[in-house]
């Protein structure tokens, strides 16, 4: 039972992280929102996200000559990190034999490098 658990975390994170990269990336194009074109743009969850940094910053009396689509795509791509992050951590909880693995090919490397003469 805690394994598909564990099994179902790993592919939410992932498939999160995917997407949130995906979004960071396309959100590079977005100076122009024109809903003529077709899908995956405009992308709503992103147009949402930029509207709300537009009014959380707002031009204070001057011209704003910016938008926040920089900050969108930063906040994705934190975001995107920290659930690829997320799921590499679920999956070494997950699964003890692939952290003992990983323990001993360190441990094999770094005895053939420290054996390796100069």
């Amino acid at each position: 039972m805690t394994r598909s658990l564990f099994i179902a975390a790993i592919i939410i994170c992932l498939t999160l992280g995917l997407y949130l990269a995906w979004a960071a990336q396309r959100a590079r194009y977005f100076g122009d929102i024109n809903p003529a074109l077709p899908p995956p743009y405009p992308d709503g969850a992103l147009v949402l996200v930029e509207r709300w940094l537009d009014q959380q910053i707002p031009a204070n009396g001057y011209l704003k000559v910016h938008g926040e689509w920089p900050m969108v795509q930063m906040c994705a791509l934190g975001a995107s990190a920290v659930m690829f992050g997320t799921g590499v951590v679920v999956t070494f909880a997950a699964f003890p034999s692939l952290r003992r693995a990983t323990r001993r090919a360190t441990r094999r490397a770094i005895r053939s490098v420290m054996s390796t003469p100069a």
